[in-house]
């Protein structure tokens, strides 16, 4: 004897339905995540590229001229050819705001950097700091690199 199949009724059809939407709704909100986490990452790289790119135009103005160099400058600028610090707060490249600060190094008797007040300023070294500001998904984000500038490798 052959019976009939049992159909499924509306209301298994429904939280079917209802599980299925939930399911996909997770998914979206997993993977929407997972993009928001790759665009941060974009603008981390692009920011770690800003500062690393900071670092070679200070070299280069330091190749220069070393005397150019000086604990007043807080950003870089492009003119007739040739890039330059100045005294701006800060260099506005697209998205991103980039400043460059340029300390003394200071050295003990026995060579060793200490802090300014308690040493003589060492002319053949500058510690460059780079700072990029963003914002992200999570707000305004930072990255600050240190860098040491020596006169021998400037040459």
């Amino acid at each position: 004897m052959i019976r009939a199949r049992r159909a499924f009724s509306i209301l298994e059809a429904i939280v079917a339905l209802a599980l299925f939407l939930l399911l996909v709704s997770a998914l979206g909100a997993y993977s929407s995540l997972g993009l928001g986490q790759l665009s941060d990452r974009q603008k981390l790289i692009a920011a770690e590229i800003s500062s690393q790119e900071a670092l070679t135009l200070v070299s280069l103005v330091a190749k220069r001229d070393w005397s150019l160099l000086n604990t007043n400058v807080s950003s870089l600028s492009y003119d007739n050819g040739l890039w330059n610090l100045v005294t701006d707060d800060y260099e506005q490249i697209g998205d991103y705001q980039r400043s460059v600060i340029l300390e003394n190094i200071c050295r003990n008797a026995q060579s060793l950097v200490v802090d300014c007040p308690d040493g003589i300023i060492d002319t053949d070294v500058y510690k460059l700091t780079v700072m990029v500001k963003w914002f992200g998904s999570r707000g305004e984000q930072n990255l600050e690199k240190v860098f040491y500038l020596t006169k021998a490798l400037a040459i």
